[in-house]
């Protein structure tokens, strides 16, 4: 099956308009990890929460974008998002479609921008070890983008570095 595009020349963009031939691609925003056993998968948990995980074959995935590494407890995991290859079922499209439509949890739902200044999240950082550590600002403690469990994407708005190795990241 041939790899679907999301990016094109401003021709190809309004060729693809003009014919009524736009399609969006089903990305899934969450964290990824090995399965504990050997699998031809990925296990896969949506948003930044380190639970609900489901193993993701990989022959249904496109394409893996790494947007950030992100904390969970003592560990990391990769946050991605995942695009799901076009199902060639009649059931697996229709719940395809069920899916980008809706918005359920799992599926990149990008927010939208605010032109409220007040931030919309917080999230506390704490280092207990690590001389310098906000040396490059606390921004450099924060990650760049938060998604919470519905999918929703929060981009990184400011941080303040609290000294001590605490930081509050907030988000937008």
């Amino acid at each position: 099956m041939a790899e679907r595009e999301s990016a094109f020349t401003a021709q190809e963009f309004i060729d693809k308009l003009q014919r009524n031939d736009m399609t969006a691609p089903l990305v899934i925003t969450g964290m990824v990890k090995l399965p504990d056993t050997p699998s031809t998968g990925l296990m896969f948990a949506p948003g930044t929460r380190c639970a609900q995980w489901i193993l993701i074959p990989t022959n249904v995935i496109e394409r893996v974008e790494v947007l950030q590494v992100v904390p969970c407890g003592d560990h990391t995991h990769p946050l991605v998002n995942l695009t799901i290859k076009t199902p060639e079922s009649p059931e697996g499209a229709m719940l395809s479609s069920l899916l980008s439509a809706v918005g359920k949890p799992g599926v990149a739902t990008p927010a939208m921008p605010s032109t409220n200044p007040t931030p919309t999240r917080a999230r506390l950082v704490t280092r207990t070890s690590g001389v310098g550590l906000f040396k490059a600002g606390c921004a450099a403690a924060c990650n760049q983008y938060e998604v919470d469990e519905a999918g929703n994407i929060y981009e990184l708005y400011s941080c303040k570095d609290y000294g001590a190795g605490i930081a509050i990241c907030y988000y937008n």
